[in-house]
């Protein structure tokens, strides 16, 4: 989800557009039903800032299948749910839908049919459309319902279906070296001691790519350390589907300099991508936390996959969560008002079980929308509900990390840096000092990103293995479940689970005996680093050991 400037099509924008008057005269009509044409209300909250460079194809074809996830709101009481889902089945009978109910009364169901028959329900067109290699839909006007049903419905995904942003590749040399391994930055960071994340399960979010067990395998052997629990969940029939070694190792020439970027297929690099991200995911939570169960959640790399994913993930029992892990976001100015509070209802529901939400800040610094140079902040990390992580490089390092900067490694024409700033959606949470936090780009005063950091720079990696390849960890990405780990060792020593831990970390770092090492050094592009929380690397990197005394007491 993340921009991918270097890749970037040139490409002029199309546009296209089609009478709806015809669809419409195309699709029987009922004459007890559609004789006067009925009020309709707009989904405006479905809209979102559409992506340069799209190059339309054509119209979608009327038989293609869909399969569509509709969010319902929040119902106060079983008469008002049941109120609400005979309502969409008369909505689906009426306009030739199958109509799957998830089995949970506040979660969603799913609308299965026609291309044209969803086009006749919602009033809209849909089209094919073509960006830097990927097919996807888009439609041409707002959707729009009949009251009684335009009140249950709180989110819609996969009428379009736009894939997820891929995670800027870090392309530096000298950067799949790893500078050392997880047990190394587990002594840096100063993990609990007699704490190895037993008994607690940890999910991960990955949406595409896949992983190899023996990589897993073959890398904990080698730290001498127990192989965990690792379970693959699919959502929306994702597979686990892991590139090949010669995938990878075109990848890596093209970061070293090797291959040029224009010698390789573009797709060949996103699957090494994404095997790459899923596997670090998998092998830094593995290493740092092996006696947790970490369950990796698969989903397609959309909305609608990151949507089912996190659904899946917090309502899922057996096993019931303790800490998610999202190593994705996107830009919050290219999200829906509709996707926001779909992932907040589903973010509150983790609240309330005691579940820690932990996502990346980013890698394209202050500047999330890279292309247009945009201030602004990485989803759902900008939700006050989720532990904003962001990235720091060791300066100095001997016998201990003697100085540690904001992650910012801008060579090569290359600008990745750890994303922070304010969101211009949310509020500024009580827990954040209102004099630290500035405003937004707009004048708002809303909640600052990131809220902690950890290494991310790729020159600090550690050792990870991705199809028998020796290689570094990179990014925010490598932060989160870094931090997802650190928190399942201090749920285990307390024998609780820290739930939304937020307010107490800002807490905690007022205190003398701060657990917290603040980063005073760089800056990310627009904001610099600063005493106490700053919108580079929040209260800063983490003492394991220190975190959990103080949150015993």
């Amino acid at each position: 989800m993340y921009g991918n400037p270097w890749l970037a099509s040139t490409r002029a924008q199309q546009t296209a557009r089609f009478s709806i008057a015809v669809l419409l005269s195309s699709h029987p009509v009922n004459p007890m039903t559609d004789a006067i044409p009925p009020t309709r209300l707009d989904l405006a909250d479905l809209n979102r800032a559409p992506r340069s460079e799209e190059q339309v194809i054509g119209r979608t074809a009327p038989d293609t299948q869909l399969s569509v996830t509709i969010v319902l709101r929040r119902a106060t009481d079983a008469a008002m749910r049941a109120a609400d889902l005979a309502a969409l089945r008369d909505f689906s009978i009426r306009h030739k839908l199958d109509l799957e109910d998830s089995g949970d009364p506040d979660d969603f169901v799913t609308l299965c049919g026609r291309a044209a028959d969803f086009e006749y329900a919602f009033h809209f067109e849909l089209l094919d459309v073509e960006q830097d290699g990927d097919r996807y839909r888009r439609y041409t006007e707002t959707p729009s319902l009949r009251p009684g049903i335009r009140e249950v419905v709180v989110g819609i995904f996969g009428l379009r279906d736009r894939p997820a942003r891929p995670r800027p590749r870090v392309d530096h040399g000298g950067t799949t070296a790893p500078f050392w391994t997880a047990t190394d930055l587990e002594r840096a960071y100063s993990f609990p001691e007699g704490t190895d994340g037993a008994g607690q399960t940890i999910a991960l979010i990955e949406l595409g790519g896949g992983y190899d067990p023996q990589d897993i395998a073959d890398l904990l052997a080698s730290l001498g350390r127990p192989l965990p629990q690792v379970t693959f969940r699919p959502v929306a029939n994702a597979l686990n589907q892991p590139c090949d070694a010669d995938t990878i190792q075109q990848w890596l020439d093209v970061i070293e300099g090797r291959l040029q970027l224009s010698a390789v297929d573009p797709k060949v690099l996103e699957a090494a991508q994404a095997t790459a991200e899923v596997t670090m995911d998998i092998e830094v939570a593995a290493a740092l936390a092996p006696g947790a169960h970490l369950v990796v959640y698969m989903a397609p790399p959309t909305e609608q996959g990151l949507y089912k994913a996190l659904d899946a993930a917090i309502h899922d029992t057996p096993p019931l969560v303790d800490v998610v892990s999202i190593s994705w976001g996107e830009a919050e100015l290219y999200v829906s008002d509709a996707y926001r509070k779909s992932l907040t209802q589903l973010l509150e529901d983790a609240a309330a079980r005691g579940i820690t939400v932990c996502a990346s800040s980013g890698d394209n610094g202050a500047y999330d929308d890279p292309p247009n140079q945009t201030l602004c902040v990485n989803f759902p990390a900008s939700s006050p509900l989720v532990l904003a992580c962001g990235g720091t490089t060791i300066a100095s390092y001997s016998s201990g990390i003697q100085k540690e900067v904001v992650w910012n490694c801008g060579v090569h024409g290359i600008h990745a840096a750890t994303g922070g700033g304010v969101s211009e959606h949310f509020p500024l949470p009580t827990w954040q000092d209102a004099k630290l936090v500035p405003a937004s780009a707009n004048g708002y005063r809303g909640r600052g990103v990131p809220d902690v950091a950890a290494v991310a720079d790729p020159h600090n990696g550690c050792e990870i293995l991705v199809r028998g390849i020796r290689c570094s960890s990179f990014g925010t990405s490598a932060v989160v479940p870094f931090w997802a780990a650190l928190i399942a060792r201090c749920n285990q020593a307390l024998g609780k689970r820290s739930g939304q831990i937020q307010p107490k970390l800002y807490e905690l770092a007022k205190s003398e005996s701060s657990p917290f090492r603040a980063i005073l050094e760089g800056d990310n592009f627009f904001y610099r680093a600063a005493a106490g929380w700053n919108p580079c690397t929040g209260l800063g990197a983490p003492d394991g050991s220190r975190l959990l005394t103080a949150l015993r007491s």
